[in-house]
């Protein structure tokens, strides 16, 4: 109900509250003891990042060129939020340490290089020129 403005809370940002606060403070301009409580504190400068534990530090073309080169995030999701910020999160959100340790998770992976059938049509297509498959 918060969307349509009805709790008369003003917007709300939940992908903002759920971002972990960095672990060195960013500096946001003079002293705070010399501001007054209502006033914001001053951004230094436009590189300052809006989700400082974002790859992409705010900048679009970074955050473009990661999606059309399928580059994964560096952080996963739980590293990035506090909580859940939407139901797709559900799939990673535990996926850093547990499902490797599962023991049913583990399976040997032996890939057969050149099958039967791959063999019998290159000894075929060497001895037969004309040979086609199908």
């Amino acid at each position: 109900m918060a969307f349509f403005n009805l709790t008369q809370l003003g917007l709300q940002d939940t992908i903002k509250n759920g971002v972990k606060t960095p672990a060195a403070p960013i500096a946001t301009g003079p002293v705070a003891g010399t501001q007054s409580e209502n006033q914001l504190p001053v951004r230094t400068s436009l590189k300052e990042p809006v989700y400082p534990n974002s790859d992409a530090n705010g900048s679009y073309v970074k955050y473009t060129e990661r999606l059309h080169k399928h580059i994964r995030p560096q952080k996963g999701p739980n590293e990035i939020y506090d909580k859940k910020i939407s139901n797709n999160y559900t799939y990673g959100w535990w996926m850093k340490d547990g499902v490797q340790r599962e023991q049913w998770t583990k399976n040997s992976h032996h890939p057969m290089v050149r099958s039967e059938m791959t063999r019998f049509v290159d000894d075929m297509t060497l001895t037969n020129r004309e040979f086609t498959l199908f």
